[in-house]
């Protein structure tokens, strides 16, 4: 039978590729689209089984894959002969079916079938006409890393939602919380039955499985808008600083730096030593001070042999370049989730985003105004963290209070969320530190928090509470505090951040971490103990000065 097929190819393959189809056993060219919009719409209404792009049509990028497959058609790409870069490009964003555009019918019609059995789920047909096992799932292997990467564990926790939406522990979102010690699955083992497969990608430890080069950057001639795009898009027609450097970054051919492209050839699960890094999200209620608990904890996690990752992903009110004293007329959460969109998000390009600004302290800069939220959407954060994985040994994101989700979309699966930055960082993380005020208004907001969290994320928490002192709960208030978190939260594990407003000032006003500002203040003294109990290293000895070098003057 005869799959209803539609087109969305640029017009030097649009009469070529239509006369293939023309000339196909399994499919039948119903539509020809002249853009995504219109691609979009006719795969929405049920119009297609089988959607056939190439990398070259128009403002088809990493979002536009993602709706097509969300609506169930069977996605087909291909690319010009002499561009591999494009095809590599394709299957980061998730099409599993890849093939140059030079192809016969014979080939056509056993990649449709392919991409229809990948869907399906029933199994693939291999060239001899027989059904093997299930294909990979149609998101495709590049997803497939970012969905199941190896080191954590899935949670057991029952799912959430009864709107029937999936829960953080569905499979299909479970992937992007690390299962540590599983053994692979059959479609991370590879299989022969779809190895052959014209347009199919290998799985890794196969035969012709993807290398360095699959993780190069795309061609220069490829990367064609990255300007934001969709709601929130071009900032009222003024155009954003980190474009053209972003161009810049991905069309260079050298490698990430001190390492070439031997960086690129680490396994997507391996950091920089081998292990993947930890991913470690501050969150709390209110305004507790989660910036400020973020940055420090960073810089105590870091040192010129640890590198870490320091991500400003509050979409509401970012801060942490401000208190750093570095500009943010190029927001660098920004120019990553483009990168991410376009498939070009590498450890290089990455890295180049996220300048050092101490030793071992990397920043990626936060979008300067909340009305610029859309650009970040909650799959390019989720890949945004991966590749963070790969570059730093500990991921720190400061992330927005928001948790709320919106019930009118949560049924619309291509709206973006307003808070689904949070949500995404919160499925993601390793760990949580859970922040609260140490005040009556502070500490009830800590307590409902802590109330929902399990339904966000089954991660360990860290719960500290800031700016304790005697004043709003009366004398020996780390004992109060204690006994009122124990007994209204459950929690007996408390880590208390004394009140030590001199010291943050001097701190916010050179643009600066405690270790620098005030290396022997009480509030430095406390987040390091908490830095080394989350590092899993000796606490460091009471009244130990800076671990950090002098600031370098610029000039």
């Amino acid at each position: 039978m005869s799959l209803p097929t539609v087109t969305g190819v640029a017009p030097r393959w649009e009469s070529g590729l239509a006369e293939l189809l023309g000339s196909s056993v399994r499919a039948q060219l119903v539509r020809r689209c002249a853009d995504v919009p219109e691609l979009l719409g006719v795969s929405a209404a049920g119009l297609a089984r089988v959607v056939v792009v190439s990398s070259d049509f128009r403002s088809l990028d990493r979002a536009a894959v993602e709706s097509l497959l969300a609506s169930g058609v069977a996605v087909v790409g291909v690319h010009p002969p002499s561009q591999a870069d494009a095809g590599r490009t394709l299957r980061r964003w998730g099409i599993q079916v890849v093939l140059p555009a030079d192809l016969d019918p014979e080939a056509l019609d056993q990649a449709i079938e392919a991409a229809v059995d990948a869907t399906a789920g029933p199994g693939v047909v291999d060239d001899a006409g027989q059904k093997g096992q299930a294909a990979p799932d149609a998101a495709g292997p590049a997803a497939q890393e970012r969905e199941h990467p190896p080191g954590r564990k899935a949670s057991k926790q029952p799912e959430r939602g009864p709107d029937g939406q999936p829960g953080w522990n569905d499979p299909q979102r479970v992937g992007r919380r690390q299962r540590r010690g599983e053994q692979p699955s059959p479609a991370d083992a590879g299989d022969e039955s779809t190895s052959d497969l014209p347009g199919t990608t290998p799985a890794r430890g196969q035969s012709g499985a993807t290398d360095a080069k699959d993780l190069a950057p795309a061609a220069p001639g490829q990367i064609e808008d990255l300007a934001p795009s969709g709601p929130g898009g071009a900032h009222r027609g003024t155009p954003d600083p980190m474009d053209e450097e972003l161009r810049r970054l991905v069309e260079e051919a050298g490698g990430p730096p001190g390492g070439g492209l031997e960086r690129a050839e680490q396994p997507a699960d391996e950091g920089p030593m081998g292990e993947p890094g930890e991913v470690i999200v501050v969150w709390g209620p209110g305004s507790p001070g989660r910036t400020t608990l973020a940055l420090n904890l960073a810089a105590e996690l870091a040192d010129p042999l640890t590198r870490v990752l320091l991500i400003d992903a509050d979409t509401s009110a970012s801060a942490l370049a401000q208190s750093l004293a570095v500009l943010d007329e190029a927001p660098g959460l920004a120019a990553a989730a483009r990168a991410a969109d376009q498939g070009v998000l590498d450890e290089r390009v990455l890295a180049r985003l996220a300048p050092e600004v101490r030793p071992g302290l990397m920043l990626l800069t936060g979008l300067p105004r909340a009305d610029r939220w859309p650009e970040v959407r909650d799959s390019a954060l989720a890949d945004i963290i991966e590749v963070s994985r790969r570059c730093a040994s500990f991921v720190v994101l400061d992330v927005a209070a928001g948790v709320e989700q919106d019930e009118e979309l949560s049924f619309d699966t291509q709206a973006p969320r307003r808070n689904g930055a949070t949500l995404t960082a919160l499925e993601a993380a390793d760990r949580m530190v859970v922040v609260g005020a140490g005040d009556p208004i502070g500490l009830q907001r800590l307590v409902r928090g802590l109330d929902l969290l399990p339904t966000l994320s089954a991660a360990p928490r860290e719960v500290v509470v800031t700016r304790v002192r005697p004043g709003p709960v009366g004398p020996d208030p780390e004992r109060r505090i204690q006994e009122a978190l124990e007994r209204f939260a459950g929690a007996r594990e408390v880590h208390l951040v004394p009140e030590d407003r001199e010291s943050m000032d001097a701190a916010l006003l050179h643009g600066r971490a405690l270790a620098e500002a005030r290396p022997g203040s009480a509030a430095r003294t406390s987040i390091r103990g908490l830095a080394d109990r989350i590092a899993g290293r000796a606490p460091s000895p009471k009244g130990t000065g800076p671990r950090w070098w002098p600031r370098r003057r610029r000039a």
